[in-house]
């Protein structure tokens, strides 16, 4: 059996080194793929626990797709309660868990109606031992921090293994070649006493790209075909005689609600230019939309009447499997 040691422990670290790469022409080289693929990395924050009992977890994810979706593992976002994007220009995000492979154990976050620079580079689907790699991450301090690798070899269960010091907070990160191919996604480092090339020596883990897409891919299907959500708690209320409206008394953070400017205490009175006269229908009618349908909803703040685009929601998943040692 494998032991993974999830790469989720906080701490300052410098980037790795590999005996004999000179900067030269292929570090110049390297640096230009870095500064390509650097947009999409993002650091992931997860928080979670009791007023008396909290807890934050750090790791890594990457964007998949450019309407709003990150791939990262699971130990990641294991019980948490509110998960973070940070990107590398500064920008923090609410993101939702769209759904998890627990065969793969490949998670996918989304962000309503967020534009993201997706990972445009070329996959490598097939790799040779000895192939010189890097990986990115977050390491407290240091994000993104690069670390440089070489493939040991292709592990029977389909996890291939690399030869490097591999930082903490990595777990979720991307995996490159040297020719800027994406090769896969860190998931963790083998203890020592696993390790087949001695005890001194380090291996990490990570899961091939071909993996990682057919997850991730499965995952934005079925999140496509669930019903559209918006976000909020409400309850109806009298706005004229005989008449009815529906009240915002709550909103789920980084949902399609919260992120259209939608505000505890707004009164939505229309949908898509029909009116809303009570909670149920206002549910019916929005289970009739689609994950990432854009439709205008009428609210009334205060005395105003404005109508707001909103980005429709597919329904978040709220498991909370529990995270390896904890």
């Amino acid at each position: 059996m494998i032991i993974l040691t999830c790469l989720l422990i906080m701490g300052m670290i410098m980037p790795g080194t590999i005996p004999g790469f000179e900067y030269g022409s292929d570090g110049g080289r390297l640096a230009h793929i870095i500064q390509k693929v650097k947009p999409s990395v993002v650091s992931i924050h997860t928080y979670g626990g009791d007023d008396l009992d909290q807890w934050c977890r750090v790791g890594t994810g990457f964007v998949f797709r450019q309407d709003g979706f990150i791939v990262t593992y699971h130990s990641v976002i294991a019980g948490g309660d509110s998960i973070y994007i940070k990107f590398t220009d500064g920008r923090r995000r609410i993101a939702l868990i769209a759904g998890e492979d627990e065969q793969s154990s490949i998670v996918l976050l989304k962000l309503i109606s967020e534009p993201l620079t997706s990972l445009s580079v070329a996959r490598a689907y097939s790799l040779k031992a000895g192939t010189s790699l890097f990986f990115m991450g977050n390491s407290v301090g240091v994000f993104p921090s690069v670390t440089l690798a070489t493939l040991l070899n292709e592990d029977r269960d389909g996890l291939m293994h690399l030869k490097a010091m591999v930082p903490p907070g990595n777990c979720g990160g991307p995996v490159f070649t040297y020719n800027g191919l994406l090769a896969g996604m860190i998931i963790g480092r083998l203890s020592e006493k696993e390790s087949a090339f001695g005890e001194n020596d380090r291996q990490g883990v990570f899961l091939p790209i071909k993996t990682v897409e057919r997850s991730g891919n499965l995952l934005i299907r079925e999140y496509r075909r669930r019903q559209g959500w918006l976000g909020i708690t409400a309850v109806d209320i009298a706005v004229e005689k005989d008449s009815t409206a529906v009240k915002v008394i709550g909103l789920v953070p980084g949902g399609p609600a919260h992120m259209a400017r939608i505000c505890r205490g707004d009164t939505i009175v229309g949908l898509a230019g029909q009116p809303v006269m009570d909670v149920s229908k206002l549910a019916d009618r929005i289970k009739d939309f689609r994950p990432d349908q854009t439709v205008e909803i009428q609210i009334k703040k205060g005395g105003t009447r404005i109508s707001r685009p909103v980005h429709i929601g597919g329904i978040p998943v709220r498991k909370k499997r529990p995270v390896h040692g904890k």
